[in-house]
């Protein structure tokens, strides 16, 4: 269903900030795939940013950096624990009131996070960002 406008005209798509390199040109293509993708950071282990892209309208440039540098700890030591279980890469999502995020590490080195709105369709969420770790995964490799 596309929203309309009340004078009847479509809304202009989010125009995204699409980062600096490659990583953040991925993250954005993912986000225009994603109605109610807000932001995208691929952050390192120490929670500095390598690239991001966002929606300026809805998140500041600081504020998606800082959510992958507030992550990148504790998702560390779930990845590690779910390694050691055999359990792989561990997905989170978060959902609260004001909306979602969904990251999960993509080595020990490198944290992918996104920022949804809470009218996102989180499985059509979840799809895009799954294949956007698999690019990722591999151009880091």
């Amino acid at each position: 269903m596309t929203r309309r406008h009340p004078s009847g005209i479509r809304p202009a798509a989010a125009q995204f900030y699409r980062g600096i390199c490659e990583f953040g040109d991925k993250m954005a293509s993912m986000m225009e795939d994603t109605p109610g993708a807000i932001g995208a950071v691929l952050a390192d282990a120490r929670g500095e940013p390598i690239d991001f892209a966002h929606d300026p309208e809805r998140i500041d440039s600081l504020e998606i950096q800082i959510v992958g540098a507030q992550l990148g700890q504790s998702i560390e030591r779930l990845r590690k624990t779910a390694v050691t279980f055999g359990l792989g890469h561990p997905t989170v999502l978060l959902h609260a009131k004001a909306g979602n995020l969904l990251t999960t590490p993509l080595h020990a080195e490198y944290l992918l996070t996104v920022v949804l709105a809470r009218s996102a369709n989180i499985a059509r969420a979840m799809q895009g960002f799954a294949r956007l770790a698999d690019e990722l995964r591999l151009l880091l490799a």
